[in-house]
């Protein structure tokens, strides 16, 4: 992608969740632009809670990759999200999910036959430096890996994922 093709694709997904009113349709056309931007994509998606601390899970969905349920995103990418909150600076960043062979034990040991061919891009979401509101994890199944272009494009959208849910919810 050029330079201007890239511009052009950040400029009207801002554009177009200028025009959303629901926290689902943005993360839904986030997932739709990493869909149309490079291939196939689920992604689950967390977000904070005035009512209790930490992330809470809010949501999923797929393009391309079929649909998965609530306990399924949680459990699989647990170590993933583990390790972006162990991290004393947060940036997009991606893993095959594989390298967490080692942290599915117990009841979730049956997630070990789903990772191989599997990866992921962690995208946390702050309204400001330091700040974080909430995170998406994008995810493939048995596709091609997150690349470099698909984290620079997540970069530059991510402010505006966030402005647009400061919108929605009024503040």
């Amino acid at each position: 992608m050029t330079e201007e093709e890239f511009q052009h694709t950040v400029t009207e997904f801002s554009e177009a969740l200028a025009t959303l009113e629901r926290p689902d349709d943005v993360f839904k056309a986030f997932a739709l632009l990493l869909h149309e931007s490079s291939g196939g994509v689920a992604l689950g998606y967390w977000t904070a809670s005035g009512d209790s601390p930490g992330l809470i899970l809010r949501g999923w969905t797929g393009l391309g990759v079929g649909q998965d349920c609530p306990s399924y995103v949680k459990g699989l990418f647990s170590p993933v999200f583990g390790e972006l909150m162990a991290k004393d600076s947060f940036e997009v960043f991606r893993r095959e999910m594989t390298d967490y062979r080692s942290e599915y034990t117990g009841t979730w040991r049956f997630l070990l036959e789903y990772l191989p061919g599997m990866s992921a891009m962690v995208v946390p979401l702050m309204p400001e430096d330091g700040v974080l509101a909430g995170v998406i994890i994008a995810y493939r199944k048995g596709e091609q890996p997150f690349l470099d272009d698909d984290v620079r494009l997540a970069e530059s959208v991510a402010p505006i994922v966030v402005s647009c849910l400061d919108r929605i919810s009024g503040e």
